[in-house]
């Protein structure tokens, strides 16, 4: 397995596995979405461990093949999972740097060697369980083990890798020490000696990764509170996720604190001591005094009564009206001719015309007066089809549903030209009455009060335009109206498309209506931007309370 025509064997295989499934992409990364299930994660989870295991014999084979003592391997608990591990402490007897490394590297060398062979059989496997497996093997090894183990800000492979590379033994250990020193010093200016003494090169650098792995680990635990709360019933949502943040994130900073608050009278007033306190007291001024008076929110410029235009049925344009024109209320806007359609209203008027000819002849016949009830029926029928064609040609008449100016008619909308189904042909707008609605976010609604001054800033660049605020909607909208204002349309508002197509607010907002300026007409469509509201003045401190406390509402209900 260490021998170099087993690496070049290897790469070989590699490179056809990956040209294999470069020819079943679509295939391949289809089967991921039948991974998010009970079912499939409990799969990944075999898969992982069946992984884990190979990559643990592959610590211990490479540091045998060193001569190093494997005094045991056993079973640990990670995130409620059983996983494999294995005692390599042995490894740093070592003395040649190039041999830690490679037991560090074995374990992900072990997990490539699985993803490779796993991918190969995924290929030329027919469909059924054994490729099912193989998927699992290859996906889960290439993106989730590895991924995870080559991350340095864990105690993973890619910790140790890191170490040996830079020969720190306890790395994390001895950077935490110079990361707490440095920042006791910046803090309070102790003046003590650092823990260790190294080149100022690689002090900076042993700080920056403590921090590193402080902001990873602090949005890791954090994120698995999370998903912990949501993964199972409230009660004992809310207590994992309490211990979660408690213990892995509040308890670390509270012992720092106790640090700090020992070392502040054996300091006593240092300047770094007093510019610390400062900006401590500045910090919570900034946090609790209520400067802030403005809210923005995403916002739509329309008239009030507008509506899209667009064509009912495929067609030739025979006849366009203008852009900006002024129409009343029915006139015709656009004509579309279908061949299909009037050779279709041609034979049904042909065919109505024969039918009534014939009933003209049987009704002098007595011979032929029998079949006259067949006729009638075959007569119905020929109205019902010509009906039918008479409203389908109907639908290539569009007229104006009410007076007003038409707008942003598409310069390729001229005579002669073929359109499909649904093709945009414009608005018509009402230019009398022109509004701009916002969507307020939960927090800010309570400041947000009729007659209160705002402006609105095309997103287009156009100068901004004076608001008054007219309404405020009660309650949160259950439903997006403004398609333009939704995120997966390039708007503000994040929105989930439900089952029957309508766009659903991921959080809380509320419809604002707000009033322009008489003198103002709309020449357009409907124009995104923002508006920046004067509210009531609130402090940051008071905004992050409240929103708290609505969460806190909001789960604590049914």
């Amino acid at each position: 397995l260490c021998s170099g025509w087993f690496l070049t064997v290897l790469t070989g295989l590699a490179m056809v596995a990956f040209y294999l499934i470069g020819q079943q992409w679509e295939s391949y990364t289809h089967g991921f979405l039948h991974l998010f299930s009970v079912q499939g994660a409990f799969l990944v989870g075999l898969a992982l461990t069946f992984a884990k295991a190979i990559h643990e014999l592959g610590h211990g084979l490479m540091a045998k093949r060193f001569g190093c003592r494997v005094p045991g391997m056993g079973v640990a608990l990670l995130v409620l999972w059983p996983m494999l591990w294995t005692d390599c402490t042995n490894a740093w007897r070592l003395t040649d740097r190039r041999q830690r490394l490679a037991i560090d590297a074995a374990g992900i060398a072990a997990e490539i060697v699985l993803a490779v062979f796993a991918s190969l059989a995924w290929c030329v496997l027919p469909d059924g369980p054994a490729r099912t497996a193989a998927f699992l093997l290859s996906g889960s090894t290439w993106l989730i083990t590895v991924a995870v183990n080559v991350n340095p800000l864990m105690r993973f492979d890619g910790y140790f890798l890191l170490g040996d590379f830079l020969d720190e033994p306890n790395l994390q250990d001895r950077s935490f020490a110079l990361a707490r020193w440095w920042m006791r010093e910046v803090l309070f200016g102790l003046r003590h000696k650092p823990p260790e003494a190294m080149s100022p090169g690689r002090r900076r650098g042993l700080i920056a990764y403590a921090f590193a792995c402080w902001i990873y680990r602090f949005g890791l635990f954090l994120g698995i509170a999370v998903l912990v709360y949501h993964l199972t019933f409230k009660l004992l949502g809310i207590f994992l996720m309490a211990v979660e943040i408690g213990w892995f994130i509040v308890r670390p900073i509270a012992a720092e604190m106790r640090i700090w608050r020992r070392l502040a009278p054996i300091a006593g007033w240092t300047r770094n001591a007093v510019l610390t306190c400062l900006a401590v007291l500045a910090a919570i001024a900034l946090a609790t005094t209520p400067w802030r008076t403005s809210i923005t929110a995403p916002a739509l410029l329309r008239a009030a009564r507008q509506a899209p235009l667009q064509t009912l049925a495929s067609g030739q344009l025979i006849r366009a009206a203008p852009n900006g024109a002024r129409v009343t209320a029915g006139e015709v806007l656009f004509v579309l001719e279908g061949p299909d359609l009037a050779h279709e209203r041609a034979v049904a008027l042909e065919e109505l015309a024969g039918i009534r000819a014939r009933l003209t002849g049987q009704a002098f016949d007595p011979e032929e007066a029998a079949d006259l009830q067949v006729t009638f029926v075959q007569l119905e029928s020929a109205r019902a089809r010509l009906r039918s064609a008479e409203a389908q040609a109907a639908q290539l008449t569009i007229r104006a549903p009410f007076a007003g100016v038409l707008a942003d008619v598409p310069r390729d909308a001229q005579t002669g030209v073929w359109l499909p189904r649904r093709e945009a042909l414009g608005w018509l707008i009402d230019p009398a009455d022109v509004v701009v609605e916002a969507e307020v976010e939960e927090g800010d609604v309570a400041r947000v009060h009729p007659g209160a001054e705002a402006w609105f800033y095309p997103e287009n660049g156009e100068p901004p335009l004076k608001l008054t605020v007219r309404s405020v909607t009660p309650g949160a909208i259950a439903v997006l109206e403004a398609p333009e204002l939704a995120s997966i349309h390039g708007g503000g508002v994040a929105v989930r498309q439900g089952s029957d197509g309508r766009l659903v607010p991921e959080g809380a907002v509320y419809r604002t209506i707000l009033d322009m300026d008489p003198g103002i007409a709309v020449s357009s469509g409907p124009r995104r931007g923002s508006v920046t509201i004067s509210g009531d003045r609130e402090s940051t401190m008071s905004r992050i309370w409240r929103r708290a406390v609505a969460v806190a509402m909001r789960e604590a209900g049914p």
